[in-house]
């Protein structure tokens, strides 16, 4: 997290990409599970790609010849396919001592 660190050079790299909006498609958390489809259309154009229409309701966890996913040594649920697509909700809090040990980098 130095100023010339990895980190920081990837933050500032997708900062640099909005100035390129002809080879970068950014696609907002909110804009994605409030509307899904209307986002998959438009990423779908960006890529000039034909649009199919995808599931966004009763989603399945992944199953192939009855082996189902299993996050319970990694994960634990992070990784859980929810039934529908929407919003959750996200309490985290960075805490102060974090905030102020990496406030040097500007964004």
């Amino acid at each position: 997290m130095k100023e010339d660190g990895a980190i920081v050079k990837q933050i500032k790299s997708i900062q640099n990409a909005y100035n390129y909006p002809n080879m970068c498609h950014f696609i907002k958390y909110n804009d994605i599970v409030v509307n899904p489809e209307k986002v998959f259309k438009k990423l779908y154009e960006f890529l000039e790609e034909p649009y199919y229409p995808h599931y966004f309701e009763n989603l399945k966890q992944i199953n192939i010849n009855d082996i189902g996913y299993d996050d319970t040594v990694l994960g634990k649920n992070m990784h859980t396919i929810k039934s529908t697509v929407k919003k959750e909700a996200n309490n985290y809090i960075v805490p102060k001592n974090i905030r102020e040990r990496y406030e040097h980098i500007k964004v």
